[in-house]
């Protein structure tokens, strides 16, 4: 299990993802806490299972692309509750590490959510698909880079605090893009 987690005073919620990923934006609009950066859905789910977080915070549901099946199969085989929900309005942009333009990119890199639910601007631009553990990490990771051929698809925010430049807004399939996150607990 690969996950971190910061200051135990607070309530410690465990994510699939960074700070700045989607799921932590979910996490930080539900509760007051600590999060804890998990590499995985599983991993997630095993720190709550293993008392390293009180709660978890998992994406169930896209409106564009349905049901997060790794993570409803998760649940679905855990001893655990679903507390609460929300329903997160997801606004992807394109972000690279310096002033490139669109038509000099050659790969995108991002969560596979993410890249299917921005298929066909990928394919508009004929965009070669990374995978990345989350969205944040992603743009955090060609931030650090020097490729001028590869960009990330996350969040503004993520652009932001990772100081990537962002070469395009609204880049998803649907402007009516949200994801449902379920906060769940341990029963008892």
């Amino acid at each position: 299990m690969s996950c971190t987690c910061g200051d135990h005073s607070m309530m410690r919620v465990a994510i699939q993802g960074i700070r700045a990923s989607y799921s932590a934006e979910a996490a930080n609009s539900l509760f007051s806490c600590t999060l804890v950066e998990c590499r995985s859905f599983k991993a997630a789910i095993e720190s709550l299972r293993t008392l390293r977080a009180d709660a978890a915070v998992l994406p169930v549901k896209n409106s564009l692309t349905g049901e997060i099946t790794d993570v409803v199969e998760l649940l679905s085989a855990a001893d655990l509750a679903v507390t609460g929900e929300i329903e997160l309005p997801v606004r992807h942009v394109l972000a690279a590490c310096g002033r490139v333009s669109l038509q000099s990119l050659t790969g995108v890199v991002s969560h596979p959510q993410a890249l299917l639910q921005c298929n066909k601007f990928i394919a508009l631009h004929k965009l070669q698909k990374f995978s990345a553990p989350d969205t944040a990490t992603a743009v955090r990771e060609v931030a650090r880079g020097n490729d001028m051929t590869l960009a990330a698809i996350g969040s503004k925010r993520a652009a932001q605090l990772f100081g990537a430049t962002i070469i395009a807004e609204h880049i998803a399939d649907s402007e009516d893009n949200y994801t449902l996150f379920y906060s769940i607990a341990r029963r008892g």
